[in-house]
């Protein structure tokens, strides 16, 4: 039950955090894109690499948190039940 709660919660917030930081990053590149002041491209660089840190942290993580899932089931199949 808690596993739910918790699924629930977490999948609706990294939704909305995604979609968000999709949108931000576009707008970050557009204004590079667009800015001729070094100033402002730096900002929105600065600001880009900090967007798309936070997403590859969460991939990261989630990539370690399935890395593990699996290594539990092959140490479970791979177990010498048949011994016991």
């Amino acid at each position: 039950d808690l596993v739910d709660q918790s699924e629930i919660l977490f999948s609706k917030s990294s939704l909305f955090n995604f979609v968000t930081s999709s949108l931000l990053i576009c707008l970050a590149a557009f204004n590079i894109t667009v800015a001729d002041k070094t100033s402002i491209i730096l900002a929105f660089v600065t600001f880009l690499l900090m967007s798309l840190s936070q997403i590859s942290l969460i991939c990261y993580f989630g990539d370690l948190l399935m890395n593990a899932s699996v290594e539990i089931t092959n140490f479970v199949y791979n177990c010498p039940w048949y011994d016991a």
